[in-house]
């Protein structure tokens, strides 16, 4: 007896989305249905007439439309690296951002995309440049003071545990010993960091004062104190003096501007045994050490009243570029890493000044290679809000994994929940990763039709059944050709969508230009204030994607 086996076919997968519903969630109408909560300043003509990217963002094709996401949903990107995400997908989400921008990034491709288009926009603020590793040079370079503000207890203390966390995970990155006994002392660190940026901010001192406070040696007077030989009487001899910081100043800055309990909890961290201490200012000197850094220090040492406003930069409608990884510049990835979480919390402080409670137009935050660019530790807890303030973030990670080891098991998660359109790129090694893609696509039931012979000229019997198959194997997520992408959105059913290369942007000549000027290294057309030098509209607003 033969037997034929064949699945019946469709020319939509089975088990992903339809076009119906893509349309119904993803596309310039739905934006547009979206705009009277996202966009209230608006007009009801502008909202009809506008551009899609003034009222949502770019997000992929489908079938050769363009797709567009509310500014109520957050998006993450899983891909391996030199997957093409920040050319074909995160560039969009930079150039077409229609209110303040801060792009976090490993690499220069986006400041060569983006940053001289974002000078032009109509009623463009200042743009401004950061390249950890010295290779551009900005007219309009960034300086911020870390001290700034932290005349307030609590927000010394998100600095400090921003730049503790950020900084340690340089150290477990690279597989140091001792990395992960190292995390029970961070806590008492960040007490004594704290301490410390309180301390200056109340008494005018700068980042070369705290690094001083925390690396200065035992006086020679303590040191011969405590020399002496080894054992007396069979006994052990006094302890061989350990580095610690001896400077008593900022503990009684603190008592003398009434912090006492501060002061007091710095007091006894200084007091402790040198051999409980060690692993304490270890971290805390794992932070300041940097600070020797000539661009970090310069970076850190603004003139007076001439450090960056955030909230006022934001005001102002400025975009933001940062550009530092854990590998070529690894000194200054702690203190831009506190410096996207200030931004982070002062725009949605901000948004609370607005009559809808949001922000109009919402702030952009683009965080590609979230692991290794600016490590945000606290991002679970920003970004369970942010949306609903008109915070747009979008993130990229290369694997489950690398979210795990920045946020733990628990917070990962919160991020995944929070984050309301993922998209996957092909290439993903990771069979965890790939696993729980699958998993997320889910099952679906499909018809198999079975044809019976007896023999070559005797009828078919035919039969039916029904199977359950997953919607996506890990295998053909992996696989995934260049240019196809998983997207996950919300409760709706996965599908497959196709990125757009910059270079197909309709404003590519432009950007194209833009790139040769920055790579050419000068006549950049920027003045010392973060300003276009040649005034005019910029065509880089996805005109001719909607």
């Amino acid at each position: 007896m033969l037997v034929k086996s064949r699945v019946r076919g469709w020319r939509r997968p089975g088990g992903h989305a339809d076009a119906a519903q893509i349309r119904a969630e993803l596309s310039a109408a739905a934006v547009r249905r979206s705009v009277e909560r996202t966009r209230p300043s608006l007009s009801v003509t502008q909202r009809r007439v506008v551009a899609p990217v003034e009222l949502g963002f770019p997000l992929h094709r489908y079938r050769s439309r363009p797709l567009y996401g509310s500014f109520v949903n957050l998006t993450g990107t899983v891909a391996p690296t030199q997957s093409g995400k920040s050319r074909k997908d995160l560039v969009h989400k930079v150039l077409d951002a229609p209110g303040p921008l801060l792009c976090s990034t490993t690499k220069l491709d986006l400041v060569e995309f983006a940053a001289l288009s974002r000078s032009r926009r109509p009623g463009a603020g200042p743009v401004i440049v950061y390249d950890a590793t010295g290779r551009l040079q900005w007219q309009c370079p960034l300086r911020w003071s870390l001290i700034d503000g932290c005349d307030d207890q609590q927000e010394a203390a998100r600095r400090a545990y921003t730049l503790v966390e950020a900084a340690a995970l340089r150290v477990e990155a690279g597989g140091a010993g001792g990395a992960g006994n190292d995390r029970v002392f961070r806590e008492r660190a960040v007490v004594v960091l704290t301490a410390y940026l309180a301390a200056a901010a109340v008494s005018g001192s700068t980042v070369d004062d705290i690094r001083a406070w925390a690396t200065e040696p035992v006086s020679p007077d303590d040191a011969a104190a405590g020399a002496g030989p080894a054992s007396v009487g069979g006994r052990a001899g006094p302890r061989p003096q350990v580095r610690q910081p001896a400077d008593p100043a900022p503990v009684t800055i603190l008592r003398h501007a009434g912090r006492t309990e501060m002061a007091a909890n710095l007091a006894a961290e200084m007091a402790l045994d040198p051999r409980t201490a060690s692993a304490v200012w270890m971290s805390v000197r794992r932070v300041v050490g940097a600070w020797t850094d000539p661009r970090v220090r310069q970076l850190l040492s603004p003139p007076p009243g001439g450090g960056l406003d955030v909230r006022a930069f934001i005001a102002q409608g400025g975009s933001l570029f940062l550009t530092a990884d854990q590998q070529h510049a690894a000194d200054a990835v702690p203190v831009l890493t506190a410096l996207v979480e200030h931004w982070l919390r002062t725009a949605q402080d901000l948004a609370l000044d607005y009559p809808a409670r949001r922000l109009d137009p919402p702030v952009t935050v683009v965080l590609d290679e979230l692991a290794n660019g600016t490590p945000v530790p606290r991002l679970a807890e920003v970004i369970s809000d942010a949306a609903g303030r008109g915070v747009a973030i979008h993130w990229a990670a290369q694997s489950l994994a690398q979210l795990e080891r920045l946020f733990g098991p628990v917070g990962y998660r919160e991020v995944l929940d929070n984050t309301t359109t993922l998209t996957a790129w092909g290439g993903i090694k990771d069979d965890r990763t790939l696993h729980w893609l699958s998993e997320l696509c889910g099952t679906y039931d499909r018809t198999r039709t079975q044809s019976h012979s007896e023999g070559t000229f005797a009828p078919h019997r035919h039969s039916y059944s029904s199977e359950t198959a997953p919607v996506l194997r890990p295998g053909q997520i992996r696989e995934l050709p260049a240019g196809k992408v998983l997207v996950l959105h919300r409760g709706m059913r996965c599908f497959l969508a196709d990125t757009v290369d910059v270079t197909d942007r309709p404003d590519y000549a432009e950007v194209a230009a833009d790139v040769d000027i920055i790579r050419a290294g000068t006549a950049v057309p920027i003045d010392t204030h973060g300003h276009s030098t040649i005034p005019g509209p910029s065509t880089g607003t996805g005109a001719g994607r909607g």
